[in-house]
């Protein structure tokens, strides 16, 4: 985890921000496994890690809570939540209903720019010989949104976000046991920015339901035993 400095002065008048990258950063240690399933950590530890107070951590693991990454205990700590399957194949569920509803009514209303943006989150999913696997959260989660946004609203787009950041979890720590061919990820999605690209509802509902279908059958069979 990065450890940005914030002068204690700017921390009021930025709460809002703040809170969020402290969320966010939180949040991509525990998708990366830095953070592991069952593993404690304090709020001061983390507020002395962003040289801020408890005040906005406070808030930021409560976002988090309330997405189900993490779970407050007393004594101003946090645990991570441990996974299981069945919950793993209930976001996997609902992400077949929502998610691939709203891209197959987004199809035909993608705009260029939007098919570019896309390409461009694509293109970031490369991977590295030194990071091999699902190397930018960020491109992977802008790519699915970005197919979900002429259909979605504020609450579909809400919902499918906290959907996606357990899912990163499990998909996290897959990669980390037994990483894919460092091309793969890009392969993959590469195919739902083609379906996008011929705007049909049929072509990127039937994508986006093989792609999820294949995600969630390689991370039943190698989601690591000591996770679960």
């Amino acid at each position: 985890m990065s450890s940005p400095v914030v002068p204690a002065q700017s921390e009021a008048q930025n709460a809002a921000p703040l809170v969020e990258r402290i969320a966010r950063e939180i949040k991509n240690s525990i998708v990366v496994g830095d953070l592991r399933p069952g593993e404690q950590f304090s709020i001061g530890d983390v507020a002395s890690r962003f040289a801020v107070s408890h005040i906005p951590v406070r808030e930021a693991l409560r976002r988090l809570a309330a997405d189900g990454l993490i779970e407050l205990r007393p004594g101003r700590s946090a645990i991570v939540t441990r996974l299981n399957l069945a919950e793993l194949e209930e976001l996997y569920r609902l992400r077949l209903l929502i998610e691939v509803d709203l891209a197959g009514r987004s199809a035909p209303s993608y705009s260029d720019g939007q098919l570019a943006i896309m390409a461009s989150a694509c293109e970031r999913l490369h991977g590295s010989d030194s990071a091999p696997g699902m190397c930018d959260p960020d491109a992977h989660h802008l790519l699915h949104q970005v197919l979900l946004r002429p259909a979605a609203g504020p609450h579909s787009l809400r919902t499918m976000q906290q959907l996606m950041d357990v899912t990163d979890r499990y998909i996290g720590l897959v990669y980390d046991a037994r990483p894919l061919d460092r091309e793969e990820p890009y392969r993959r999605h590469r195919i739902l920015v083609e379906a996008a690209a011929l705007r049909s509802g049929h072509a990127i509902t039937k994508a986006l339901t093989a792609h999820l279908k294949e995600s969630l059958g390689y991370i039943q069979t190698w989601v690591p035993p000591d996770v679960i």
